[in-house]
């Protein structure tokens, strides 16, 4: 295969599992019951939620908390485009998630944007025992009262 090629699809791996967590760090907030306009999670508990789950190589929970952008609006992912996810994120991570851990996990900004919540975060990871960091960004948006993962 092409190394360019494969170098994208290693980033791609790694920037997924990293939004995965497995050690998440999170802030201890109180918890009001939601109103029914509130959703019951916020964008960080779902962001949260989805990266445990790829830690964990529990990609299907985590393909049920998000939805892909397709022509301006959100749906939910496919069977076969879950297949195909599936099969690229445990080449990269193993089938339980065991090549890789989030070693630390935090949300460092959120941003409102006009269809979107993006959370700007940073991950410490292990990949095949090697330690890194990024700072990247996710969006999020608000579908039927609930939170969902925009699939990068």
């Amino acid at each position: 295969m092409n190394p360019r090629l494969i170098n994208g699809l290693r980033y791609l791996a790694i920037l997924l599992i990293l939004l995965s967590a497995g050690c998440v760090k999170e802030k201890e907030e109180s918890k009001a019951i939601p109103t029914s306009q509130e959703p019951a999670l916020s964008p960080e508990d779902v962001f949260f939620e989805y990266s445990r789950s790829i830690d964990a190589g529990d990609y299907e929970r985590a393909f049920n908390l998000t939805v892909v952008e397709a022509g301006g609006s959100f749906r939910a992912m496919e069977e076969h485009e879950k297949l195909a996810k599936k099969l690229s994120l445990t080449e990269t991570y193993g089938e339980k998630g065991e090549k890789f851990e989030i070693l630390e996990l935090e949300v460092i900004n959120k941003e409102q944007l006009e269809d979107r919540v993006r959370l700007r975060y940073r991950m410490k990871y292990s990949l095949n025992g090697k330690q890194d960091e990024i700072r990247e960004y996710i969006d999020l948006v608000l579908i039927n009262g609930t939170w969902k993962v925009v699939f990068p």
